[in-house]
């Protein structure tokens, strides 16, 4: 009954508001009250992977039906006539406005039955758009266009009502499946550069939400950019060639665009070497002296030697 379904899912806190008669609420609250069990002060709280505590799944003991129904049992005897009225189970009744054509319709046709004796004939409705399926049936203060009586004293009454009323029932449960629909076309499975664009494959929660959410959990600024360290080139270095001769002074290393850096010169009696593609920039250069010509005694010299 609806004040036993109402002690199997609110708190104490809440059972004065839900007009619940004060002997089923103290049983909620009376620390010797033999459903005291269902009504637990400290509980626990299951985030889920939830952040905060109001998102939490409480975890409660499940409600014994079989004793909630045997203990509330006396009790219901003793409700006063307005508390049996409000104990219950009634009938849904569904509102609406004339300018609805085809609820009209159907309440029409469902009041039309009612007021002609035929008490029970169902008129049944199917409004896919508006999401409303199921039976209309007429009652005594149904219909349209009626004089609605104040229930205010010194308000005038509501003549000619524009509100339309009949009793709805729900439609047939049936098991439910899935299926694609007639008509329906599964389209080809295409990656195309949308699918690829790193951006557009962050958005939404799972991306780039979540991933701020785990930097700010490891304490770490979730606007900071990563940064790529550039790997180092290795330096090229150009070896001296072997020579019998002595070994020149060694000199100072020059940078590659130093203004005061020597330039590297032939000797005179060679062809300067052809100039060398200029090298990439940050490229260290090393100077590496030419090697001359020796010459036999007694042996002219010429060009081409």
């Amino acid at each position: 009954m609806p004040f036993q379904q109402l002690m199997s899912v609110l708190p104490p806190v809440s059972a004065e508001a839900a007009g619940i008669p004060q002997a089923m609420r103290e049983l909620m609250n009376q620390p010797f009250s033999p459903l005291v069990d269902f009504y637990p002060t400290d509980f626990g709280l299951d985030l889920n992977g939830k952040r905060f505590t109001w998102q939490a799944v409480i975890l409660l003991p499940f409600i014994d039906e079989p004793r909630l129904v045997r203990i509330l049992a006396p009790l219901l005897k003793r409700l006063t006539p307005n508390e049996k009225v409000r104990n219950r189970r009634g009938v849904e009744i569904l509102f609406g406005h004339k300018e609805d054509k085809l609820l009209t319709t159907c309440v029409q046709l469902a009041q039309s039955a009612f007021e002609s004796g035929q008490a029970g004939s169902k008129q049944s409705i199917r409004d896919i758009a508006g999401g409303l399926i199921g039976h209309l049936e007429g009652y005594q203060a149904g219909g349209m266009n009626r004089t609605i009586t104040s229930p205010i004293e010194g308000l005038p009454d509501v003549e000619e009502s524009h509100a339309i009323s009949a009793q709805y029932f729900e439609p047939e449960h049936v098991p439910h499946f899935s299926k694609l629909l007639p008509g329906i076309f599964e389209s080809k499975m295409v990656v195309n550069a949308a699918d690829m664009d790193e951006a557009a494959r962050l958005k939404g929660f799972g991306g780039e939400p979540a991933r701020r959410m785990i930097m700010q959990a490891l304490g770490r600024d979730p606007n900071a950019k990563p940064r790529y360290h550039q790997a180092q080139q290795p330096t090229p270095v150009v070896a001296e060639p072997v020579s019998a001769e002595p070994a020149a002074e060694a000199e100072e290393p020059a940078h590659w665009g130093d203004a005061d850096a020597p330039e590297f010169e032939a000797p005179d009696d060679t062809e300067a070497a052809p100039a060398a593609p200029a090298p990439p920039p940050g490229t260290r250069v090393i100077k590496v002296h030419g090697k001359k010509n020796k010459v036999a005694p007694g042996k002219p010299v010429t060009k081409s030697e």
